[in-house]
């Protein structure tokens, strides 16, 4: 009945972690995506699994995948991968053989000049669009970049411009960029704010992802509020950024995985890296229950399937009647307690007749006998509280408690850790 009571709870506070071991089995697996990913010559995505799971070291026939991929096409060890719209613009710029997040790579001046000059050759509306606030000055975050300091806002300008040239945006996600930066140019202050916003987004995602992985990371969001919330996600856990990619990439829902790490904080980011592990039907229950996670003690552990089965039946209670699985782990406590009680109630008076015949023994008998003509023996702590340093006698009289057995009342006889008289 307890380890009734104990599966419970799990589905309404929390999830186990064999509850996702099992929701992940047989689904997509990082290593499968891995494969397909190196299949396409999108090395960097790869990277960012290996990254978030360093215990998933690659496979011989992966590490040999990836050097071919590297040495055939040396480009993408700075682009992360193919892009034909980047790679263009690589070819523009002097030689560049580092690997480097995509913003440190576009802030350079000559760099910047040279991506300005591809930008403004494009026929796409909204890139002429996005190349237009440039010009704009109030922004509250950013210096103009028409001043000496404006190249951070000139490097995230032009990055969000080529991926609208690579087509990374989502449409509506797209549109929402077009119609903010026309009307932040025709003076719309609100317009320019929630567009700052948005580069200021762009920028958590671009200092931390080169180009592959920024384009892959932002065709998975599908309005600016997501946005927003990914960038929050990033500023609060860079140093988990990889992890972060990683289960965006791998999850069927990015939206729901950027909202359940917002609304779990620290539990929720401690779940992530077991879901990564189980697979993408993991990371699509984790997401879905929208729990924390929950660890179970070894000895439920033991139980195996029965524990998982149990859990996985119970976790029906939450979306139809809670209360009535609520109600049914009180009872299965109560009742675990009440059978507790009972065996201890049970086992505690044999144990006391057992002392009681020990206590009838000659050596106790002897040992008392021996105590009362030569007083009491004591080690440890006098009345003050400090540690005696000798052994301090004093007369005892014996008394009795009136019972057929002697009593060592008014006698001491205390051992002080491992000194045993």
């Amino acid at each position: 009945m307890l380890v009734l009571g104990v599966s419970v709870p799990v589905h309404f506070r929390s999830v186990s972690i064999l509850v996702l071991e099992s929701a992940g089995s047989g689904t997509l697996q990082v290593e499968d995506r891995v494969d397909d990913w190196l299949e396409v010559g999108s090395i960097g995505l790869a990277q960012v699994v290996w990254q978030a799971l360093p215990e998933r070291a690659p496979t011989e026939d992966a590490q040999l995948r990836y050097r071919q991929i590297v040495r055939q096409h040396p480009q993408y060890a700075v682009s992360g991968g193919p892009s034909p719209h980047f790679e263009a613009l690589m070819r523009i710029w002097e030689p560049v053989t580092d690997s480097r997040p995509v913003l440190q790579l576009m802030l350079p001046r000559p760099r910047r000049e040279g991506a300005l000059s591809f930008l403004e050759q494009s026929p796409n509306v909204r890139v002429q669009g996005l190349l237009g606030v440039r010009e704009l000055a109030g922004w509250q975050h950013f210096m103009p970049v028409f001043t000496s300091s404006g190249h951070p806002l000139d490097a995230v300008i032009l990055t969000t411009a080529m991926l609208e040239q690579s087509g990374a945006w989502r449409t509506d996600l797209s549109r929402q960029w077009h119609s903010l930066s026309q009307a932040a140019l025709s003076g719309d202050t609100r317009a320019q704010f929630r567009l700052e916003q948005m580069l200021k987004a762009n920028v958590a995602i671009g200092t931390r992802a080169r180009w592959a992985e920024m384009a892959a990371l932002v065709q998975l969001v599908p309005d600016a509020d997501t946005l927003i919330d990914l960038s929050l996600l990033i500023a609060a856990r860079p140093d988990q950024f990889a992890q972060l990619a990683a289960g965006l990439l791998m999850t069927p829902d990015p939206a729901g995985l950027i909202a359940y790490l917002l609304d779990n904080g620290d539990p929720g980011w401690q779940a992530l890296p077991y879901a990564l592990r189980f697979g993408q039907g993991s990371l699509a229950h984790l997401t879905q229950l929208n729990q924390p996670l929950y660890e179970p003690p070894p000895a439920l552990l033991a139980a195996g399937d029965l524990f998982i089965n149990l859990q996985r039946f119970f976790s029906g209670f939450r979306p139809c009647c809670s209360r009535l699985g609520v109600r049914f782990q009180k009872s299965a406590f109560y009742g675990g307690g009440v059978v507790s009680c009972t065996g201890i109630f049970a086992i505690v008076p044999v144990a006391c007749r057992g002392a009681a015949r020990f206590t009838r023994s000659g050596l106790v008998a002897r040992c008392h006998h021996w105590f009362h003509r030569t007083g009491g023996l004591r080690f440890g702590l006098d009345n003050s509280g400090t540690q005696t340093t000798g052994i301090q006698c004093r007369t005892a009289r014996h008394a009795h408690s009136g019972s057929r057995f002697p009593s060592f009342a008014g006698q001491y006889f205390i051992f002080n850790r491992t000194h045993y008289v």
